[in-house]
């Protein structure tokens, strides 16, 4: 086995001579932007590459059509780097997924030569919808993460992060039914889907939550015609908690309180939800190894005591980081005050420190592999860590 620091150099290189492919990749994603589950020029492209690189390739892996898995080595251990791409609706790549699949895939080219002939094996791991369904979700429970011992990603922000706080999120579709009437000669008594709907749009948006709760919806129908009342309104929210057990609490209020609001105007609601994902658990001897790399790379990272709740949002990482041990660091891009999911964050997804991410991610992703693979001791805390910890780590301090 080869010295890891003649190991990280020879990783860093190979990033380096395909720096401008990757950062074209990256950019190509951003200029076509997929939504989830339709992610099919990106994921196609993705493994093109990694396919040239020397990885064996399976497209529409785990029977998941817009995902796929490129694997190099055969023996030893397994460290998986996911690779997500979709985009949101209306603002195309403002969560900044083009960097988050070319970085992996960049540490994967990086690592597939060095794989077999030290003794570990690398992964990337296509994870397709994870603003809608949670890919990794779905993959977890098809089975993609048996036998593998570590998952790694980097996700874009402002400002570089080794860990911020993912909460465990579940959708709820609100369904109100009332009846339907002419808007002008109702008098009184008016059983109106959409008055109850807003109501309970109203309370929700209002409701004392505590520093790790969450509950936002959007309003998908409320009738077609003014002079007609409307006999059927639908609302569709993400509600967020630090856990799923206080997750499940919370759920029960907001049902509690919105079906309160809708028998006030004499109308019936149904309650729907498609999915969910868990409580991101960061193995915090992992992100140290990959802040330390990414700091040796010369990023400045954000002290954590200054990272609390108001940083808190969701991952499907989350679900993974519960059956093997992963990461989530940030990767800063200079956008300022502009936070992922605002529509000027898309702009900055394709800017030249963006490019910079995607190649300094790259780097300190392998570097990560290289560590948690081959150096002595690394991988054995990790899984300690993970074993011993409960389901959020050591990430969101208690109490409300």
């Amino acid at each position: 086995m080869s010295d890891l620091a003649e190991l990280y150099e020879q990783a860093s290189e190979r990033v380096e001579s395909r720096g401008a492919d990757l950062v074209e990749l990256s950019h190509r994603i951003h200029a076509h932007p997929e939504l989830a589950l339709e992610e099919r020029q990106a994921a196609q492209w993705l493994a093109d590459v990694l396919e040239r690189g020397g990885f064996e390739v399976e497209r529409g892996s785990f029977d998941l059509e817009t995902s796929f898995l490129a694997t190099a080595g055969d023996s030893g251990p397994h460290v998986v780097l996911c690779a997500e791409y979709a985009a949101l609706p209306g603002i195309g790549q403002a969560c900044g997924h083009n960097l988050i699949g070319t970085a992996a895939v960049g540490a994967g080219l990086a690592l597939a030569p060095l794989a077999a002939e030290n003794g570990f094996r690398v992964s990337v791991l296509g994870t397709p919808a994870e603003e809608d369904v949670g890919g990794k979700r779905i993959l977890v429970a098809r089975g993609a993460f048996e036998g593998v011992d570590a998952c790694l990603m980097v996700h874009p922000a402002p400002l570089d992060i080794r860990q911020t706080p993912m909460l465990a999120l579940r959708d709820l579709r609100i369904t109100v039914r009332g009846q339907a009437g002419h808007a002008s000669l109702q008098s009184g008594g008016v059983r109106n889907a959409l008055s109850a709907l807003v109501d309970v749009h109203t309370h929700l948006s209002a409701l004392d939550l505590g520093p790790y709760e969450r509950c936002a919806g959007v309003i998908l129908e409320g009738g077609r015609a003014p002079n007609v009342v409307p006999d059927t309104a639908v609302s569709y929210w993400f509600v967020r908690a630090r856990t799923e057990e206080e997750l499940e609490q919370l759920l029960g209020i907001v049902r509690t309180e919105v079906e309160a609001r809708v028998a006030a105007h004499g109308c019936s609601v149904e309650f729907d939800s498609r999915f969910g994902t868990r409580e991101m658990k960061t193995n915090v001897t992992l992100a140290a190894v990959y802040e330390r790399h990414a700091e040796a790379l010369g990023r400045d990272f954000v002290p954590q005591g200054l990272i609390g709740a108001e940083s808190a949002a969701s991952t499907d990482q989350g679900d993974v980081s519960q059956v093997v041990p992963s990461i989530h660091p940030m990767i800063g891009i200079d956008s300022g005050a502009v936070l992922p999911h605002e529509a000027a964050f898309a702009d900055a997804a394709v800017s030249e420190a963006a490019d910079r991410a995607v190649l300094d991610g790259a780097k300190a992703l392998a570097h990560t592999a290289l560590d948690t693979a081959l150096a002595d001791g690394v991988l054995e805390a990790a899984r300690a860590e993970f074993e011993s910890t409960d389901s959020t780590g050591a990430e969101m301090p208690g109490g409300d």
